[in-house]
């Protein structure tokens, strides 16, 4: 593989992950803040049902990404572990914003 090739397959793996933490951390929010009160306060519970999956889905895809990126960003298992935990806490991914852009630049 070239060396632009390769710039250029980092640099959308890049955006890729940046776009997958921001969803992730903003379905997280929603299913907290939204559709779980909603289940338990308000007996409705479609919210979570609707959100609940969706948030799954967008979980295992961060950590993909992570991981795919870790192998191609060469980074090491503890770093990659380190940028994939903020998607277990509320606002994780969403304050790892700043260090992902850094980490993720060809």
């Amino acid at each position: 593989m070239s060396t632009i090739a390769l710039l250029d397959r980092q640099a959308r793996q890049g955006r890729r992950l940046r776009l997958l933490a921001l969803l992730e951390g903003c379905s997280l929010l929603t299913l907290l803040f939204l559709a779980m009160p909603l289940k338990h306060l308000a007996g409705i519970s479609f919210a979570s049902a609707l959100i609940g999956p969706v948030h799954g889905l967008l979980f295992m895809s961060y950590l993909w990404a992570v991981f795919y990126s870790a192998g191609l960003f060469g980074w090491s298992l503890p770093y990659a572990v380190r940028i994939a935990w903020p998607a277990l806490i509320p606002f994780g991914t969403l304050l790892l914003w700043r260090t992902l852009r850094q980490s993720t630049r060809p």
